[in-house]
């Protein structure tokens, strides 16, 4: 069973428009989570690092926004933008290697 911060991710990856739309990932087989896995992990590399890092610790570490700004010593706002950025960034991204 996949946490709520990882449901809440893979949820952002499939929206589109204003709906939202959850995978099922978690019903998946072994193989059919592992090839999500590297498909994401394969996006994450292919972004600029300064919003690899806020959406990793965001989405998949589970900071909240002010820890993230903390920890990175930035600015709320830019954290914020940031991560809109890097959703925006990564979906496009996962959108060519599908």
């Amino acid at each position: 069973m996949r946490s709520k911060k990882e449901k809440d991710f893979f949820q952002f990856l499939a929206k589109g428009n204003s709906e939202m739309h959850e995978f099922e990932v978690a019903d998946q087989d072994y193989e059919g989570r592992k090839d999500a896995n590297e498909i994401v992990t394969k996006g994450l590399m292919k972004m600029e690092p300064k919003f690899r890092i806020i959406l990793t610790m965001r989405m998949l570490q589970g900071y909240s926004t002010k820890e993230t700004a903390e920890i990175l010593d930035l600015p709320l706002g830019t954290v914020l933008s940031r991560l809109s950025r890097a959703q925006e960034q990564l979906k496009g991204i996962l959108n060519k290697l599908s």
